[in-house]
């Protein structure tokens, strides 16, 4: 098993630090103490070659605040990339700044289906349903 990322313990300080968490119900105890455990499982493993840290962050953001709302999630993404940006540049303080506005419904399709697939393991998923006023929630849920 290979060391985990020196860099996803700066994404999941990102993801836990408020600036785009909301105050969602949590997952149950036990079932966060799985997907934390799970979470750091993948952080140490080589063999999730599609998985990276900005997935992990994402998956993580998802695991403390359970539901987004498509700007909430754009916010999430915008602010996850800039870090690793940011990450990228040597941790220099000019990292390419990433907008919630530049985040793409695409963009977000292809991180969350990512994500998906390592969640798939532990019989969630990061499930998108369409409000009564036509806005987009993003969600975990438990497969059934």
């Amino acid at each position: 098993m290979s060391r985990p990322s020196r860099h996803v313990a700066s994404l999941i300080a990102l993801t836990s630090a408020g600036g785009f968490c909301s105050s969602h119900a949590s997952i149950s105890g036990r079932n966060y103490l799985a997907l934390s455990a799970y979470f750091l499982q993948l952080a140490m493993s080589s063999e999730e070659r599609d998985l990276t840290d900005v997935h992990r962050a994402l998956i993580q953001a998802f695991i403390v605040n359970r539901k987004f709302t498509t700007s909430e999630l754009q916010r999430a993404l915008a602010n996850i990339l800039s870090v690793s940006n940011q990450i990228a540049q040597s941790g220099s303080e000019v990292g390419h700044e990433v907008r919630a506005r530049d985040i793409t419904e695409e963009q977000i399709d292809d991180y969350v289906g990512v994500a998906n697939s390592a969640l798939y393991h532990l019989d969630y998923e990061i499930r998108c349903t369409k409000d009564s006023d036509n806005s987009l929630t993003w969600q975990l849920e438990v497969l059934e």
